[in-house]
C-alpha cells in the first residue's frame, strides 16, 4: 500500500511561481515605518494658536452671539430677592381726620422678590421718584379716634411707580398710628405771664393788654368738646429784662409778640400735628405801673476829667430857679417807688445830681460860656435804686481859668 508523503513542515523553497509553494499572505502587508506613513500624500503644516483661533471665525462669532442672547434671556427670568427704601404716608379719608405725629411715617425698608429685571427696574424707579407710597385707611362713622394699621405688607400700599405691587413683599417693620377727628372752636385769649425781674425789684407791671380777645383753634374733638373741654389759651411768658436794661420811658408800654409753645407742651393732643392755632402769634402791650413824682433837692457833683483841671479852672453853674449857687444844690423831679424816694431824701450823701464838666478851651479857642450840660443821677453804691429823673434836666455851665 502506497501512502502519500506528508507536506513539508519548513518554509517553501525555490522562487515563487517556479512550481514551488504559493507566497505567504503576510508578505502582502506593507511594513510600517515613518518614512512610508503618508507615502504619496500631501502633509498639511502644523497650525499655531492664533491661526486656530481665527479659523472658522464667522461660525465662532455666531456661537458667541447666540450664547450671549441666551444668557440675557435666561438671566432676566432668574428669581431674586432684594430690598429697597421707600417713604410711607398715611392718607386720611376725610379732612377732619388727623394723625398723631403726622401722616409721614418716614423711610421704611421693603422686601422685593421677582425676576432680576423686574427687581432692578423697580429699584431704579423708586430711587428716581420723590413721591411716597401711600396707605389709605378708613374710619368708622361717628368715631372720634382710632388706630391706623398695622401695615406690614407691601401690597397694602399704593406705590407711585407702576408694577410695584407684583414685586414688593413684607415691610421690615410694622407701621401703626392713632388718628383723631378734629373740630374748630374759639378759645378765650388770656394775657401772658410776666415774670419778675430780680435786677429791678421795685419795677411793677400792669396786666398785659392783648390786641385780640380770642383765637381760633382746630384740634381733637376729645380735647375741645369732651367732658372737660379746653376753653382758654395763654401765650408764652414775656421776658422784660432786655427792655428794662435800656432804661425805657415809663409812660411807653412794652410792645410784644408771643406764641403758644409752653401751652402746646401741656398735653399730648396739643402738638402741631393735631392742633392748629390761628393766628400762631399774638400781639399785646405791658404798661408799667405809674410811679409817684416828687421834687427832691440835693447837691450837684461835678465830674471833671482830672483833678488837675479842677484845680486850674473854675466852674460856674446857672439855672433859672432850680439851682442854688451858694449851696450848690439842685432841685429836680424824681419818679420812682414811694419808699425809694423817701429813702433818698434821708440819705442825701449816698447819691447826688451830677454833670459832666466839658473840656476846657484850648489856646486860641473861644471861652466856654453858658454851655448846656445834662443832669443825671449819681449813686455811691451799686446797683442803683429804681428811680429816675422825671424830665430832662439841664443847667448852663461856664469855665474860667483861676487867677485869670
Amino acid at each position: 500500500m502506497n501512502d502519500a508523503a506528508p507536506p513539508p513542515s519548513g518554509p517553501p523553497s525555490g522562487p515563487p511561481g517556479g512550481g514551488g509553494a504559493p507566497p505567504s499572505p503576510y508578505e502582502a502587508i506593507r511594513p510600517l515605518s515613518r518614512a512610508n506613513d503618508h507615502q504619496g500624500e500631501r502633509v498639511a503644516p502644523r497650525q499655531g494658536f492664533f491661526a486656530r483661533m481665527v479659523s472658522n471665525a464667522p461660525l465662532k462669532l455666531l456661537a458667541v452671539l447666540i450664547a450671549v442672547l441666551l444668557w440675557g434671556a435666561v438671566r432676566g427670568r432668574i428669581l431674586v430677592e432684594d430690598a429697597s427704601i421707600v417713604r410711607v404716608q398715611f392718607v386720611a379719608p376725610e379732612r377732619t381726620i388727623r394723625i398723631e405725629d403726622g401722616p409721614d411715617r418716614g423711610a421704611v425698608e421693603v422686601g422685593l422678590k421677582g425676576s432680576r429685571a423686574e427687581v432692578e427696574r423697580l429699584q431704579v424707579d423708586l430711587d428716581a421718584t420723590t413721591e411716597p407710597a401711600r396707605f389709605l385707611f378708613s374710619v368708622p362713622a361717628g368715631a372720634t379716634s382710632g388706630r391706623v394699621g398695622p401695615v406690614s405688607k407691601g401690597a397694602q400700599l399704593q406705590f407711585p411707580v407702576p408694577g410695584a405691587t407684583t414685586v414688593v413683599r413684607d415691610l421690615k417693620k410694622e407701621l401703626e398710628a392713632t388718628w383723631h377727628r378734629v373740630v374748630e372752636v374759639k378759645l378765650k385769649l388770656l394775657p401772658p405771664d410776666v415774670p419778675a425781674v430780680p435786677d429791678y425789684p421795685n419795677i411793677e407791671f400792669e396786666a398785659a393788654q392783648m390786641e385780640d380777645a380770642e383765637v381760633t383753634v382746630v384740634g381733637p374733638v376729645s380735647l375741645l368738646t369732651g367732658e372737660r373741654p379746653v376753653t382758654t389759651i395763654r401765650p408764652d411768658p414775656v421776658d422784660l429784662r432786655a427792655w428794662l436794661a435800656t432804661d425805657p420811658d415809663p409812660y411807653t408800654p412794652y410792645q410784644f409778640e408771643a406764641r403758644f409753645e409752653a401751652w402746646r407742651k401741656g398735653g399730648r393732643l396739643r402738638g402741631t400735628d393735631l392742633l392748629e392755632i390761628r393766628p400762631e402769634k399774638v400781639k399785646g402791650k405791658i404798661p408799667l405801673k405809674p410811679r409817684r413824682t416828687e421834687t427832691v433837692t440835693n447837691f450837684v457833683r461835678e465830674l471833671w476829667e482830672s483833678a488837675d483841671l479842677m484845680r486850674e479852672w473854675e466852674l460856674t453853674i446857672r439855672a433859672s430857679t432850680s439851682f442854688d449857687p451858694a449851696a450848690r444844690q439842685l432841685k429836680a423831679e424824681l419818679r420812682g417807688d414811694p419808699k425809694v424816694l423817701e429813702q433818698l431824701k434821708k440819705t442825701t450823701r449816698d447819691w447826688a445830681y451830677a454833670i459832666a464838666v466839658p473840656a476846657p478851651p484850648k489856646p486860641g479857642e473861644p471861652p466856654k460860656e453858658n454851655e448846656v450840660a445834662e443832669v443825671f443821677l449819681w449813686f455811691r453804691a451799686s446797683p442803683a435804686p429804681a428811680v429816675r429823673l422825671a424830665n430832662l434836666t439841664t443847667v448852663f455851665v461856664s469855665l474860667k481859668k483861676r487867677g485869670g
